[in-house]
């Protein structure tokens, strides 16, 4: 799974979620109640952020049906009495649904059982238990066995557990990803992550020459997650699943570290080697250097044969250095997040 859909909402409202879907999906899908509707987003980057990944899915026919069956199960289950819903009772405990996201029938079973209104700035109106559990369902039948899911609602969706549709592999394993991807992050602590950092480093995935190699960057480090994710979801709560998070978080560590360290010893050897020693002396150009960086010369003002054979040293140590460090990053899962941050570059 390289795409997700998102739910419950029309609109993602966690900037936290933006990130992680900028650093993980190709694209993120989300629910609208009609074709060429437009998300309203709270921040301009927010809306950027979307316009890079986001996708608008209309749920279709077929999909509305198969989520009118499941519907049609969970409303005839015993349910407790949060999920009814009463103008006077549930005042201040209410979720207002897009009824265009479902069919006529869903909509109208789910007021003859109590447990929705004809109210609320989008026509339809349910406790919140009942509109996160509907939400749940439409989504799951939306992303099919192609999109993973993610929501900003996980506490939300925690209390509700066991009343849900009882899960299955990919449920378990959305679960597992949720849990892991914050690890990720914690794991490395990249403060420099700005919602903003990351849109542009994903318009360069887009629109740069190596836009491909850090796609495939990205996608061996949701490979990681995904493998597991699959292995977590085979675990009920517990010691075990507690050392598996454990170990990852560890791995990843070690894993940045170790990338690190590798980029950095072999930019020392590379500045070591008497081709770029002999280019520095003889005045070939100027070493720059900022905040511990080296940066390859691309020009300099030489002359004669001897400036000619230091240029073209250059030119060829650094084509050199570009084809080890591209080895090292394809080497390590987390590559695509240290490239992100900015990298170490000659």
């Amino acid at each position: 799974m390289r795409s997700a859909l998102y739910y419950p909402h029309t609109t993602i409202r966690s900037d936290h979620l933006l990130k992680t879907s900028l650093l993980l999906w190709d694209s993120v899908h989300v629910i609208v109640p009609w074709p060429h509707y437009t998300p309203h987003h709270r921040s301009k980057e927010a809306a950027e952020a979307f316009s890079l990944i986001g996708k608008c899915h209309f749920p279709t026919d077929a999909e509305k049906e198969h989520a009118h069956k499941l519907v049609e199960d969970f409303v005839t289950r015993p349910l407790p009495a949060a999920f009814s819903y009463s103008l006077d009772r549930n005042a201040h405990d209410h979720y207002d649904i897009y009824p265009e996201k479902f069919l006529y029938k869903t909509v109208e079973m789910l007021r003859e059982r109590g447990m929705s209104v004809q109210a609320g700035r989008r026509n339809m109106r349910s406790s919140a238990a009942t509109g996160l559990a509907v939400m749940n369902i439409v989504a799951d039948c939306c992303a099919g066995k192609t999109l993973a899911r993610v929501t900003d609602e996980g506490t939300a969706y925690a209390s509700l557990a066991g009343l849900l549709i009882e899960p299955d592999a990919t449920v378990a394993v959305n679960e597992a990803r949720e849990t892991l991807v914050p690890i990720l992050i914690r794991a490395i602590d990249v403060k420099k992550f700005s919602l903003k950092r990351l849109i542009d480093f994903r318009k360069r995935e887009v629109s740069s020459a190596d836009g491909s190699q850090l796609r495939a960057l990205r996608h061996k480090l949701l490979d990681k997650i995904e493998g597991q994710a699959k292995q977590m979801a085979t675990l009920g709560p517990g010691l075990a699943r507690k050392t598996m998070q454990d170990e990852f978080e560890a791995d990843m560590k070690d894993d940045y570290r170790d990338l690190r360290d590798a980029l950095k010893a072999k930019a020392t050897e590379t500045l070591a080697t008497k081709e770029f020693l002999t280019a520095a002396i003889s005045g070939v150009g100027s070493i720059a250097t900022s905040c511990a960086v080296p940066v390859f010369p691309l020009a300099a003002p030489a002359s004669g044969v001897q400036g000619a054979i230091s240029v073209g040293g250059l030119l060829a140590l650094k084509s050199k250095w570009v084809q080890e460090r591209r080895k090292l990053l394809k080497e390590h899962p987390t590559a695509y997040i240290y490239e992100a941050v900015g990298g170490l570059r000659l």
